[in-house]
């Protein structure tokens, strides 16, 4: 059984700390080609992740988002009552070999299972994708301006043992 497309995904947005990057907020991105629909996922998500782990979980998402259009419903005897909610079955109509996750499970005299399909090669290790980065040169705040200051004593209780000194630099201001 396939969903409507009306609803479906065809842009993934993910929001993410970019751990290579002075720590800053960046994007991922990944666009379902040929898309009838314009519908956004918009995430953000406060883990600090390389650019191609956030370029592939967005990637991952969007396929899922697709695979799970198409569901299925079968009745199997009570025999195969070891079966439950997250266990992934194979159906084989003969072209084509499909997986299918199972979602819920109805028992009364048989085992009334309904399942999402899911495609394999999306949870398949994928090693990250290098992207360069240009890193910020470490601004150090110098030269500092120091001023001592000649301040009366503003309470009684307050030593007169001690200077009193302002400070001032650049990227400080």
């Amino acid at each position: 059984m396939r969903g409507s497309g009306a609803d479906l995904i065809s842009d993934v947005r993910f929001s993410y700390i970019e751990a290579n990057a002075d720590y800053e907020t960046a994007t991922a991105q990944s666009t379902l080609p040929d898309a009838g629909s314009k519908v956004v996922s918009s995430t953000e998500m406060s883990s600090a992740l390389t650019a191609g782990e956030a370029h592939g979980m967005a990637d991952r998402w969007l396929s899922e988002a697709y695979a799970g259009q198409d569901s299925v419903s079968f009745a199997v005897p009570p025999s195969m009552a070891h079966l439950g909610a997250g266990e992934v079955v194979r159906t084989d109509d003969g072209e084509m070999k499909t997986l299918y996750r199972i979602d819920n499970v109805s028992r009364s005299t048989h085992l009334m299972m309904e399942g999402t399909r899911i495609d394999a090669d999306d949870y398949a290790r994928v090693d990250p994708a290098t992207v360069s980065i240009a890193l910020r040169p470490f601004a150090v705040p110098t030269p500092v301006a120091a001023q001592f200051l000649d301040l009366p004593i503003i309470r009684a209780e307050t030593l007169n043992t001690g200077p009193f000194v302002a400070v001032n630099a650049s990227p400080w201001a």
